[in-house]
Protein backbone atom coordinates (compact mmCIF):
# COMPACT_ATOMS: atom_id res chain seq x y z
CA UNK A 1 0.00 0.00 0.00
CA UNK A 2 3.06 2.74 0.82
CA UNK A 3 4.19 1.78 -2.82
CA UNK A 4 1.08 2.26 -4.34
CA UNK A 5 0.49 5.60 -2.61
CA UNK A 6 4.17 6.88 -3.55
CA UNK A 7 3.17 5.37 -7.05
CA UNK A 8 -0.03 7.28 -7.33
CA UNK A 9 1.94 10.85 -6.30
CA UNK A 10 4.00 10.47 -8.56
CA UNK A 11 1.31 10.30 -11.12
CA UNK A 12 -0.44 12.92 -10.03
CA UNK A 13 2.89 15.01 -10.10
CA UNK A 14 3.75 14.22 -13.66
CA UNK A 15 -0.15 15.25 -14.73
CA UNK A 16 -0.08 18.31 -12.89
CA UNK A 17 3.12 19.03 -14.74
CA UNK A 18 1.74 18.55 -18.04
CA UNK A 19 -1.31 20.29 -18.08
CA UNK A 20 0.77 23.37 -16.94
CA UNK A 21 3.11 22.31 -20.08
CA UNK A 22 0.81 22.65 -22.55
CA UNK A 23 -0.33 20.06 -25.14
CA UNK A 24 2.72 19.42 -26.89
CA UNK A 25 3.84 16.93 -24.83
CA UNK A 26 0.62 14.93 -23.30
CA UNK A 27 2.16 11.96 -24.77
CA UNK A 28 5.02 11.76 -23.12
CA UNK A 29 4.08 9.72 -19.83
CA UNK A 30 5.34 6.27 -21.05
CA UNK A 31 8.17 7.69 -23.24
CA UNK A 32 11.92 6.39 -22.63
CA UNK A 33 12.75 9.66 -20.84
CA UNK A 34 9.93 10.33 -18.95
CA UNK A 35 9.52 10.21 -15.02
CA UNK A 36 9.02 6.45 -14.83
CA UNK A 37 12.15 5.75 -16.97
CA UNK A 38 14.46 7.70 -14.69
CA UNK A 39 17.39 5.16 -13.24
CA UNK A 40 16.75 6.76 -9.77
CA UNK A 41 13.03 5.62 -9.40
CA UNK A 42 13.18 2.91 -6.71
CA UNK A 43 9.17 2.75 -7.39
CA UNK A 44 9.46 2.03 -11.24
CA UNK A 45 12.40 -0.15 -10.87
CA UNK A 46 10.18 -2.55 -8.60
CA UNK A 47 7.56 -2.57 -10.98
CA UNK A 48 9.77 -2.54 -14.03
CA UNK A 49 11.47 -6.04 -12.68
CA UNK A 50 8.26 -7.17 -11.64
CA UNK A 51 6.72 -6.33 -15.62
CA UNK A 52 9.80 -8.08 -16.77
CA UNK A 53 9.50 -11.62 -15.16
CA UNK A 54 5.79 -12.08 -16.28
CA UNK A 55 6.54 -10.68 -19.80
CA UNK A 56 9.20 -13.74 -20.37
CA UNK A 57 7.16 -15.98 -19.51
CA UNK A 58 4.24 -14.89 -22.09
CA UNK A 59 6.49 -14.49 -24.57
CA UNK A 60 8.27 -18.17 -23.67
CA UNK A 61 6.14 -20.95 -25.40
CA UNK A 62 7.13 -24.74 -24.92
CA UNK A 63 9.02 -25.57 -28.17
CA UNK A 64 10.96 -22.61 -28.11
CA UNK A 65 14.19 -23.96 -28.68
CA UNK A 66 13.28 -27.99 -29.76
CA UNK A 67 14.46 -27.27 -33.18
CA UNK A 68 17.73 -25.96 -32.09
CA UNK A 69 18.53 -28.69 -29.92
CA UNK A 70 17.34 -31.15 -32.20
CA UNK A 71 19.45 -30.27 -35.54
CA UNK A 72 22.00 -33.02 -36.04
CA UNK A 73 25.28 -32.54 -34.67
CA UNK A 74 28.40 -32.14 -37.60
CA UNK A 75 30.95 -34.81 -38.14
CA UNK A 76 34.45 -33.72 -36.77
CA UNK A 77 35.93 -31.66 -38.82
CA UNK A 78 32.67 -31.40 -41.34
CA UNK A 79 32.39 -27.48 -42.24
CA UNK A 80 35.63 -26.16 -41.01
CA UNK A 81 35.94 -24.54 -43.96
CA UNK A 82 33.49 -21.96 -43.30
CA UNK A 83 35.91 -20.47 -41.11
CA UNK A 84 39.14 -20.26 -43.74
CA UNK A 85 40.32 -16.75 -44.77
CA UNK A 86 40.26 -18.20 -48.44
CA UNK A 87 38.15 -17.20 -50.88
CA UNK A 88 36.91 -19.49 -54.22
CA UNK A 89 34.61 -19.18 -56.65
CA UNK A 90 32.30 -21.09 -54.19
CA UNK A 91 32.94 -19.38 -51.18
CA UNK A 92 32.46 -15.65 -50.28
CA UNK A 93 34.53 -15.60 -47.35
CA UNK A 94 32.06 -16.00 -43.98
CA UNK A 95 35.05 -14.57 -42.19
CA UNK A 96 35.25 -11.27 -43.40
CA UNK A 97 31.43 -10.82 -43.22
CA UNK A 98 31.70 -11.66 -39.57
CA UNK A 99 34.49 -9.22 -38.59
CA UNK A 100 33.53 -6.50 -41.23
CA UNK A 101 30.72 -4.27 -41.93
CA UNK A 102 28.55 -6.20 -44.18
CA UNK A 103 25.33 -7.05 -42.50
CA UNK A 104 23.39 -10.06 -44.08
CA UNK A 105 24.96 -13.17 -44.84
CA UNK A 106 23.25 -16.06 -46.77
CA UNK A 107 23.37 -19.56 -46.61
CA UNK A 108 21.54 -21.61 -49.52
CA UNK A 109 21.59 -25.24 -50.81
CA UNK A 110 19.56 -28.52 -51.85
CA UNK A 111 17.10 -29.68 -49.28
CA UNK A 112 19.16 -32.04 -46.98
CA UNK A 113 22.50 -30.74 -47.99
CA UNK A 114 23.29 -29.51 -44.12
CA UNK A 115 22.39 -25.93 -43.86
CA UNK A 116 20.55 -26.27 -40.55
CA UNK A 117 23.64 -28.56 -39.12
CA UNK A 118 25.96 -25.62 -40.51
CA UNK A 119 23.60 -23.04 -39.20
CA UNK A 120 23.80 -24.51 -35.29
CA UNK A 121 27.81 -24.84 -35.70
CA UNK A 122 28.43 -21.15 -36.12
CA UNK A 123 25.44 -20.99 -33.30
CA UNK A 124 27.66 -22.86 -31.44
CA UNK A 125 31.10 -22.47 -32.09
CA UNK A 126 33.68 -20.41 -30.02
CA UNK A 127 35.50 -18.94 -33.42
CA UNK A 128 32.16 -17.07 -34.40
CA UNK A 129 32.32 -14.73 -31.25
CA UNK A 130 35.94 -14.44 -31.53
CA UNK A 131 35.50 -13.05 -35.30
CA UNK A 132 32.48 -11.12 -34.50
CA UNK A 133 34.67 -9.75 -31.28
CA UNK A 134 36.87 -7.86 -33.99
CA UNK A 135 33.52 -6.55 -35.37
CA UNK A 136 32.19 -5.05 -32.30
CA UNK A 137 35.29 -3.57 -31.06
CA UNK A 138 34.89 -3.75 -27.54
CA UNK A 139 30.96 -3.29 -27.87
CA UNK A 140 29.02 -6.06 -25.63
CA UNK A 141 27.76 -8.12 -28.61
CA UNK A 142 24.50 -10.26 -28.31
CA UNK A 143 23.63 -13.33 -30.73
CA UNK A 144 19.88 -14.34 -31.06
CA UNK A 145 19.21 -17.78 -32.84
CA UNK A 146 15.79 -18.86 -34.73
CA UNK A 147 15.54 -22.03 -36.57
CA UNK A 148 12.32 -22.40 -38.24
CA UNK A 149 10.73 -25.78 -38.81
CA UNK A 150 8.07 -26.88 -41.08
CA UNK A 151 7.79 -30.46 -39.60
CA UNK A 152 7.70 -29.02 -36.20
CA UNK A 153 4.31 -27.19 -34.38
CA UNK A 154 2.60 -24.08 -35.81
CA UNK A 155 4.69 -22.00 -33.66
CA UNK A 156 8.05 -23.46 -34.63
CA UNK A 157 6.71 -22.16 -38.25
CA UNK A 158 5.71 -18.61 -38.01
CA UNK A 159 6.61 -15.10 -37.76
CA UNK A 160 5.18 -15.27 -34.47
CA UNK A 161 7.36 -17.77 -33.27
CA UNK A 162 10.20 -15.82 -34.70
CA UNK A 163 9.65 -12.63 -33.18
CA UNK A 164 8.72 -14.13 -29.68
CA UNK A 165 11.75 -15.75 -29.09
CA UNK A 166 13.97 -13.46 -30.74
CA UNK A 167 12.28 -10.43 -28.04
CA UNK A 168 12.38 -13.16 -25.34
CA UNK A 169 16.45 -13.77 -25.97
CA UNK A 170 16.83 -9.35 -26.08
CA UNK A 171 14.67 -9.17 -23.26
CA UNK A 172 16.88 -11.69 -21.15
CA UNK A 173 20.31 -9.73 -22.08
CA UNK A 174 18.75 -6.67 -21.21
CA UNK A 175 16.07 -6.69 -19.12
CA UNK A 176 15.62 -2.72 -18.45
CA UNK A 177 14.03 -2.46 -21.82
CA UNK A 178 11.23 -4.46 -21.65
CA UNK A 179 9.23 -0.67 -20.11
CA UNK A 180 10.04 1.00 -23.78
CA UNK A 181 9.38 -1.84 -26.03
CA UNK A 182 5.96 -2.93 -24.34
CA UNK A 183 4.41 0.27 -23.11
CA UNK A 184 1.24 -0.69 -23.20
CA UNK A 185 1.37 -3.80 -21.48
CA UNK A 186 3.60 -2.20 -18.74
CA UNK A 187 0.58 0.44 -18.14
CA UNK A 188 -1.97 -2.32 -17.82
CA UNK A 189 0.62 -4.32 -15.46
CA UNK A 190 1.10 -1.23 -13.40
CA UNK A 191 -2.70 -0.72 -12.85
CA UNK A 192 -4.34 -4.01 -12.46
CA UNK A 193 -1.01 -6.67 -12.28
CA UNK A 194 -0.69 -9.75 -14.52
CA UNK A 195 -4.42 -9.12 -14.77
CA UNK A 196 -6.67 -7.42 -17.15
CA UNK A 197 -4.58 -6.54 -20.07
CA UNK A 198 -1.38 -7.74 -19.90
CA UNK A 199 -2.21 -11.34 -21.20
CA UNK A 200 -4.01 -10.25 -24.10
CA UNK A 201 -3.25 -12.52 -27.61
CA UNK A 202 0.08 -11.71 -29.18
CA UNK A 203 -0.32 -9.63 -32.27
CA UNK A 204 2.18 -10.02 -35.13
CA UNK A 205 2.06 -5.71 -35.50
CA UNK A 206 2.98 -5.57 -31.36
CA UNK A 207 5.54 -8.06 -31.90
CA UNK A 208 7.28 -6.21 -35.07
CA UNK A 209 6.84 -2.88 -33.12
CA UNK A 210 8.36 -3.74 -29.34
CA UNK A 211 11.16 -6.09 -31.53
CA UNK A 212 11.73 -2.54 -34.16
CA UNK A 213 11.78 -0.63 -30.82
CA UNK A 214 14.27 -3.00 -29.01
CA UNK A 215 16.57 -3.08 -31.98
CA UNK A 216 17.04 0.83 -32.43
CA UNK A 217 17.33 1.31 -28.58
CA UNK A 218 19.96 -1.35 -28.17
CA UNK A 219 21.92 -0.97 -30.93
CA UNK A 220 23.21 2.08 -29.78
CA UNK A 221 25.61 0.30 -27.22
CA UNK A 222 25.40 -3.00 -28.73
CA UNK A 223 26.12 -5.31 -31.43
CA UNK A 224 23.67 -7.60 -32.36
CA UNK A 225 23.80 -10.28 -35.10
CA UNK A 226 20.63 -12.49 -35.85
CA UNK A 227 21.08 -16.11 -37.07
CA UNK A 228 17.77 -17.52 -38.43
CA UNK A 229 17.49 -20.65 -40.53
CA UNK A 230 15.55 -22.70 -42.84
CA UNK A 231 13.70 -19.35 -44.10
CA UNK A 232 12.13 -21.77 -46.86
CA UNK A 233 10.34 -23.52 -43.81
CA UNK A 234 8.31 -20.29 -42.59
CA UNK A 235 4.60 -20.93 -43.26
CA UNK A 236 3.13 -18.17 -45.19
CA UNK A 237 2.23 -17.62 -48.94
CA UNK A 238 4.43 -15.51 -51.58
CA UNK A 239 3.23 -12.36 -49.99
CA UNK A 240 3.84 -13.22 -46.60
CA UNK A 241 7.33 -14.10 -46.97
CA UNK A 242 8.06 -11.19 -48.88
CA UNK A 243 7.05 -9.33 -46.31
CA UNK A 244 9.37 -11.60 -43.18
CA UNK A 245 12.35 -10.58 -45.91
CA UNK A 246 11.09 -6.75 -46.18
CA UNK A 247 11.25 -6.80 -41.83
CA UNK A 248 14.72 -8.62 -41.77
CA UNK A 249 15.95 -5.49 -44.13
CA UNK A 250 14.08 -3.40 -41.56
CA UNK A 251 15.88 -4.35 -39.01
CA UNK A 252 19.55 -4.54 -40.95
CA UNK A 253 18.71 -0.62 -41.78
CA UNK A 254 17.87 0.43 -38.31
CA UNK A 255 21.70 0.57 -37.40
CA UNK A 256 25.18 -0.71 -38.45
CA UNK A 257 25.52 -2.51 -35.24
CA UNK A 258 22.91 -4.85 -36.59
CA UNK A 259 23.63 -8.16 -38.97
CA UNK A 260 22.34 -11.14 -39.56
CA UNK A 261 23.02 -14.70 -41.39
CA UNK A 262 20.08 -16.38 -43.04
CA UNK A 263 19.73 -19.78 -44.41
CA UNK A 264 17.06 -20.86 -47.35
CA UNK A 265 16.72 -23.13 -49.73
CA UNK A 266 17.73 -21.30 -53.43
CA UNK A 267 14.23 -20.21 -54.04
CA UNK A 268 13.54 -17.36 -56.37
CA UNK A 269 12.01 -14.89 -53.49
CA UNK A 270 15.29 -15.46 -51.76
CA UNK A 271 17.49 -15.18 -54.27
CA UNK A 272 16.01 -11.96 -55.94
CA UNK A 273 16.68 -10.73 -52.14
CA UNK A 274 20.05 -11.68 -51.47
CA UNK A 275 21.75 -12.03 -54.85
CA UNK A 276 23.76 -9.14 -54.12
CA UNK A 277 24.78 -10.18 -50.46
CA UNK A 278 28.05 -12.22 -50.12
CA UNK A 279 26.48 -16.05 -49.95
CA UNK A 280 27.41 -19.99 -50.51
CA UNK A 281 25.84 -22.77 -51.35
CA UNK A 282 26.41 -25.51 -48.90
CA UNK A 283 26.80 -28.37 -51.75
CA UNK A 284 29.98 -26.46 -53.48
CA UNK A 285 31.75 -26.90 -50.51
CA UNK A 286 30.96 -30.33 -48.72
Amino acid sequence: MDQNAVWQQKVIDTISSIMNSGPEITHTIWQRNNLLLQPDNHVYKDYSSQFHKYLLQSLKFVEMYHRAEGVSPRYTKTYEWIYSNSDTATNSNFVRFLEGDQNLFWITGKPASGKSTLMKMISDDARTLQHLKVWASGECLLLCRFYFWCSGTAMQMSQEGLLRTLLHETLEFSPYLAPMAFPQRMENFVLFGNGIGFDAPWSIGELMEAYKQLVSELAKSTRMVLLIDGLDEFNGDHPEQAKLIEFLHTLLSLSSRVKACVSSRPWNIFADAFHTRPSLRVEDLT
